[in-house]
């Protein structure tokens, strides 16, 4: 929880706020979702069925939020992306 509140801090003071944009997670919790989905998927690895429905699942959705972050950092990066106002208070 530091960590994610330190990743919030940090992108509150360096990414753009946009009031309008109530949808938008902060950043340290995305990151931290990334993490833990990257934690269980290599948890797999390491002790499950390499061919397994629950290998496919997991490695999947790693991969769909590696590349919802790529696009969202792209985003940011375009001014197309903005933290929520509530990010300043987590």
């Amino acid at each position: 929880m530091e960590l994610v509140a330190n990743i919030n801090a940090w992108a509150t003071e360096h990414l753009p706020l946009r009031a309008a944009d109530h949808r938008a997670a902060a950043l340290g919790d995305i990151i931290d979702r990334i993490a833990a989905t990257a934690d269980r998927a290599f948890h797999l690895l390491m002790t499950d069925d390499l061919t397994g429905e629950h290998m496919h699942v997991a490695w999947t959705r790693l991969a769909e939020l590696s590349n919802a972050y790529g696009d969202l950092v792209r985003e940011a990066e375009d001014g197309r992306w903005c933290l929520s106002p509530d990010t300043r208070h987590r």
